[in-house]
């Protein structure tokens, strides 16, 4: 086995050592070897287990995040401590990384700016589950303005309505901007936060922009959300939005052909597309009808089956 598939080995089972054990494991940190980086194997490094923080782990963590041309790096930080991950993004720099993605990172605000702003090459930008004051903006910005080249390649950004706000008003430019998926729940109150948080950004979420709006399915449909009565005064979101993206579990794909076909697709004039994600399919047909009668300006229809 080369330096560098002994060294995933070792990793793999440490991690495994330590969810048995709980205690920390006692190893020496593997260097990678040089032959592994001239070549440049890696190019996309998923840090979503507890042991590539922990200290025995984490100068080789590094390592990987500064010796590899990565392009996409997702990091999952569930439980670890926010002094650790802060250290991380600031003792990281990747010229070519143009994928991040931070789920539950209890990252500061100052942390993660600096990071984005040394990072310039980032194309596609996806939130999940950070730190509410993680997206408070910035004294500077609301002061004097957008950031100076700020994200000038962004192109997909995926987060919750509030977070997306805040990293559109750090933008000076957003020429490159195509994709924005914002996250919300299925209820009017969180919609409604949605929308009021976009509130004055609907010229800059205009076409060629595509707007989807993603809703997660609860598998029990307790009410019908009337979404006709969820938006605000000057919404953003009624006027902009082109994708419905449902996002359900195996056990909700019947419960998604009665909401589809009574939640109040009208509500939305430049609705064109509607993505379902999970489910097995079942009920295509029943859906499909559904979409007929209530939203027959659709132009396209795209099942991501599970």
């Amino acid at each position: 086995m080369n330096p560098e598939g002994r060294t995933w080995y070792l990793i793999s089972r440490l991690s495994k050592l330590a969810r048995r054990t709980r205690r920390p494991a006692q190893t020496r940190v593997l260097r990678l070897s040089i032959a592994a980086r001239d070549h440049g194997t890696l190019s996309t490094f998923r840090i979503h287990s507890e042991i590539l923080f922990a200290p025995h782990c984490r100068a080789w963590t590094l390592d990987v995040l500064n010796s590899f041309p990565l392009t996409t790096l997702s990091i999952s930080g569930r439980g670890v401590p926010t002094d650790v991950l802060d250290t991380l993004l600031s003792q990281t720099e990747i010229p070519t990384l143009s994928d991040l993605s931070l789920v539950k990172c209890e990252i500061t605000r100052s942390g993660l700016h600096r990071f984005l702003a040394r990072h310039p090459s980032i194309t596609s930008l996806h939130f999940d589950d950070l730190p509410e004051s993680v997206f408070v903006p910035d004294v500077s910005v609301l002061l004097w303005g957008p950031l100076p080249d700020f994200l000038p390649r962004l192109a997909t950004l995926s987060a919750a309505a509030p977070k997306v706000a805040c990293i559109l008003h750090a933008m000076p430019h957003t020429a490159a901007l195509r994709t924005v998926r914002v996250h919300s729940a299925m209820d009017k109150f969180d919609i409604l936060i949605a929308d009021i948080s976009l509130i004055g950004f609907a010229p800059r979420l205009a076409p060629p922009i595509a707007l989807s709006l993603v809703l997660p399915v609860p598998d029990v449909l307790r009410s019908i959300p009337d979404l006709d009565r969820a938006f605000s005064t000057n919404s953003t979101l009624q006027t902009t939005v082109s994708t419905l993206e449902f996002v359900f579990g195996d056990s909700a794909a019947r419960a998604l052909a009665t909401y589809v076909a009574l939640a109040r697709l009208a509500a939305f004039p430049m609705l064109r597309t509607i993505e379902l994600v999970g489910g097995d399919g079942a009920d295509t047909a029943r859906i499909l009808a559904a979409f007929q009668a209530r939203a027959p300006g659709v132009e396209r229809v795209v099942w991501r089956t599970t």
